[in-house]
């Protein structure tokens, strides 16, 4: 079991009495379930039976540090909350961007020394947010709203470039995506998505059209990897996963939204999608505008819906996974230990396992299916 060591207990111990509550007693305990958070561990701190904050804890693994740069991600994250996020609100405010991105955690500090990586924020649940169970597919409304502050902040990324380009460069210089810089992890990419695509085909033995899609899918792999590299398509800071920021990079906005609709979204948004994706690009263009900007001349609507063409499958590798951590119970989810305990790779074999049933069935192929329709696969 994961427990937070003595230099991040004296952190917390620290923080808490310079918030004023010296002498009181303090709770520490997880904040979060398996299958919920995979590079870290997660601990709500609360005084006087009152939870108040979130402490993130960087795994102490060894075996798993062997294979990811823990240290390297985790000051991502703190990077974001230190550097990027403060300027992209000071630039939306000098500009007065007509619709500022809000949706940040307040970020109280952070040890960064290898082992000890932690930070500290704001529990949002005292700001009335709660955590929709993972299981459920998100419904409209919650789409809209998600979409919505996607497109915020890929503005302030654009807008940026066409306002204050030198500065917008020297701040995303150290955004660089390290899965492609380490090469060993470069090199796990292929044999881990060709894993997950012959997984995927076994589901669709009786559905002729959809298995010949993937199969040529599978054959592709090597292209597909080739333009999610492309530069070309690196145009502003992404979140990443829609968990957190540890690995924000900068690439295409249309990856942000792709993952996320795959993975979170319900049969009825994907069998609309051109309705969202619509929604997202005007609201883009709303905010990028309303600063004197044209978004047509920097990343115009025939150059996105290339990009959500050309970035898809990567999208569905990462879906073909991922919802199976949406849809298993707390039981059946292989954290990294889990996979590192026996030798495994984590990047080949995480999120690909036996398991199968009929809910991932169903959200998988609703993924599958709608890109079909879109001529995307």
């Amino acid at each position: 079991m994961f427990v937070m060591n003595a230099r991040q207990h004296e952190f917390v111990r620290a923080f808490v009495e310079n918030q004023g509550f010296k002498g009181n007693p303090l709770i520490i305990e997880p904040a979060c379930k398996k299958g919920d958070n995979y590079l870290g561990r997660i601990f709500a701190i609360s005084i006087n039976d009152v939870q108040h904050w979130i402490i993130k804890c960087v795994e102490d693994n060894q075996a798993i540090r062997a294979q990811l740069p823990l240290n390297e991600i985790f000051r991502r994250e703190v990077i974001l909350y230190e550097k990027v996020l403060p300027e992209f609100e000071r630039f939306q405010r000098r500009v007065n961007l007509k619709y500022p991105f809000t949706s940040v955690a307040k970020y109280f500090g952070s040890i960064l020394d290898e082992g000890d990586e932690c930070l500290i924020l704001d529990d949002v649940k005292n700001h009335n947010y709660i955590m929709l169970e993972r299981k459920i597919a998100m419904d409209h409304q919650h789409v809209l709203i998600v979409i919505e502050e996607m497109a915020k902040f890929h503005s302030i990324s654009l807008a940026m470039q066409m306002l204050e380009r030198s500065a917008y460069e020297k701040l995303t210089e150290p955004l660089h995506d390290y899965f492609l810089k380490h090469e060993d992890i470069r090199n796990s990419f292929q044999p881990g998505f060709k894993k997950k695509l012959k997984y995927v085909i076994k589901i669709f033995n009786e559905h002729v059209q959809a298995k010949q899609c993937l199969i040529q899918c599978l054959a592709e792999i090597e292209n597909i990897l080739t333009e999610y590299e492309n530069p070309h398509n690196h145009l502003v800071v992404v979140h990443g996963d829609v968990w957190y920021w540890q690995i924000s990079r900068v690439q295409s906005p249309a990856l942000d939204l792709l993952y996320f609709l795959f993975l979170s979204a319900s049969k009825d948004v994907l069998d609309r999608y051109h309705n969202y994706q619509k929604f997202y690009y005007e609201k883009l263009r709303e905010n990028v505008e309303s600063v004197g900007c044209s978004l047509n001349s920097l990343f115009p609507y025939e150059t996105f819906m290339d990009h959500c063409r050309k970035l898809s499958k990567i999208a569905l590798f990462y879906a073909i996974g991922g919802l199976q951590v949406m849809v298993k119970k707390e039981t059946e989810v292989r954290n990294f230990d889990d996979i590192t305990k026996n030798g495994g790779k984590i990047v080949e074999q995480l999120f690909v396992d036996d398991y199968t049933s009929q809910e991932y069935n169903d959200r998988i192929s609703n993924v599958i299916f709608m890109m079909i329709n879109n001529g995307w696969l």
